[in-house]
């Protein structure tokens, strides 16, 4: 409040971290509101002729709102699943997301959102070695770290054993070490543990809490008691995805019951930094066709393929890669109204760091950020992600794709800066699953009968947002089939949640 009375809306261009904030001005009888630069924090909004409304969850907004319907071109197409959260678009009509990085002054009820940020009009020259870059990274990275740092209640991380979390809870432990500022203070980690499946991650996990001689807190996570509390999660949770939320709420849910309230995770580095194997490929129309750089690509490529990993001819995967996407590449990698291909900085970049950037403010990461908001805040858990300091967004930004991609790995950056802070298994590991819900182990199992349940019930077959017939398929196709992939439980689920979500979510949402 202070800063909005001394500076105004250019109070925001002084603030480091998340928020979705509204202020009241008595006088001039107007709301000030705004988001933060990159969305991290929830604001939906709506009106009509009796005034204006807003919230951070869209439950509050349906009982205020006169048409209560759902979107259904919206939430009936999949591909959209990761393209909505960056866009106005909600699954409940009338109601309205307010943008990312913008601000807005309501007097008359009317909203129009203007940008106070954009990452293109605010890049920087960069040091011209890699290793002036590495060292500009670790100021960087380390700074954001303590400023997410200061908190008056015990902090922590959701552990994965991958780079990402781990190079926070590094940086994180080596600071209190480090530092006067933080003396006495201690983090804790918890790792969810899926035991006998293959995304499973406890192995490293615990190979880092023994670099830094903590001790890992297990979240075991379990279907069963998952499949009880689905209904509320899914009501808290509000939206469409192709996973279920019970390995991300139990992880959460753990790291309350232990006593921390506030986490630092590594949210944000796999868009800045090149972290999907969806994307590399994409450097390699940035580079020599079939030269070394080409080579170490189509290497890196291999070494995470781990879900699906299919031992095909490298020549053979890179066709087939330009056949995929060839409307995309021609278009400039992607053909989204948010994506702005006549932008001279845009223009500038390779096609790998515009697919960072697509993924980083419009697709992958808006519906991420999304996500870990409602896991976190269900059970009132507050996430802080150092990747996502602005001043490193802009610098990641501002650097060419060779700098993310130094050699045979991925995120080359983060392993060369922090290098010697975080054990060597964690650095040269480039394998990559994500965390995720064993889908395949739980529909074959212990989730069995709920799915044949729920999609033999005669509710789903009148169902307005689903295909019986397709996701009926689907789902024998997954839980009848000892080969199945976990994409294709995946692809089952997704097409299923359509209905779980207008059941567990807007039904119960208009009752209100």
């Amino acid at each position: 409040m202070i800063s909005y009375i001394e500076w105004g809306k250019e109070c925001l261009q002084r603030f480091n971290g998340m928020w979705a904030l509204a202020i009241y001005d008595s006088l001039s009888k107007e709301i000030f509101l705004s988001r933060d630069r990159f969305g991290v924090k929830p604001l939906f909004y709506s009106y009509n002729e009796e005034g204006f409304i807003f919230s951070s969850e869209m439950k509050s907004l349906i009982p205020l709102i006169g048409k209560k319907s759902i979107n259904k071109n919206l939430i009936r197409n999949r591909l959209l699943i990761n393209k909505y959260e960056a866009t106005e678009q909600c699954l409940i009509n009338e109601i309205y997301r307010f943008p990312a990085g913008s601000y807005a002054i309501i007097s008359d009820g009317k909203v129009l959102p203007k940008k106070f940020w954009k990452t293109l009009d605010n890049l920087v020259e960069v040091p011209k070695s890699y290793n002036e870059q590495c060292e500009l990274f670790r100021e960087l990275f380390f700074d954001s770290c303590r400023l997410r740092m200061r908190s008056d209640v015990k902090i922590g991380t959701a552990l994965s054993g991958g780079l990402d979390s781990s190079a926070t809870i590094c940086s994180t432990v080596y600071l209190i070490n480090q530092s006067n500022e933080f003396k006495g203070a201690n983090v804790g980690s918890v790792v969810a543990r899926m035991e006998n499946t293959m995304l499973d991650e406890t192995y490293y996990a615990d190979i880092v809490a023994d670099y830094l001689g903590i001790k890992n807190i297990y979240a075991d996570i379990d279907p069963n008691e998952g499949l009880k509390k689905l209904p509320d999660m899914l009501f808290g949770f509000e939206e469409v995805y192709y996973t279920s939320p019970i390995p991300m709420v139990q992880t959460y849910e753990t790291l309350r019951e232990n006593g921390i309230l506030v986490t630092l995770d590594g949210h944000g580095a796999d868009e800045l930094w090149g972290g999907y194997i969806e994307d590399i490929m994409y450097s390699c129309l940035d580079t020599r066709i079939f030269g070394s750089d080409w080579k170490d690509i189509m290497t890196t490529y291999e070494d995470m393929d781990v879900l699906n990993a299919q031992k095909q001819n490298e020549v053979y995967k890179y066709i087939k890669f330009l056949a995929k996407n060839a409307v995309k590449i021609l278009l400039g990698v992607n053909n989204d109204k948010k994506y702005d291909p006549t932008d001279k900085n845009l223009k500038k970049m390779g096609h790998f760091d515009r697919t960072l950037y697509n993924d980083f403010h419009n697709t992958i990461l808006p519906t991420l950020l999304r996500n870990y908001d409602r896991y976190s805040m269900l059970n009132g858990v507050e996430i802080r992600m150092p990747f996502m300091d602005y001043r490193l967004v802009k610098y990641a930004f501002s650097l060419g794709w060779k700098s993310k991609f130094n050699g045979n790995a991925s995120k080359s950056i983060i392993r060369d800066s922090l290098g010697d802070i975080m054990p060597k298994e964690i650095i040269n590991r480039k394998s990559k699953i994500g965390f995720n819900t064993p889908i395949v182990e739980w529909m074959k199992g212990p989730w069995r009968d709920f799915v044949q349940d729920t999609i033999e019930s005669t509710e789903f077959c009148n169902s307005d947002l689903v295909n019986p017939r397709i996701v009926r398929r689907m789902v024998a196709n997954v839980i009848n089939n000892d080969s199945a992939t976990y994409k294709e439980a995946e692809r089952a689920w997704s097409k299923l949640m359509p209905f779980l979500w207008k059941k567990y979510f807007y039904e119960r949402a208009i009752k209100i």
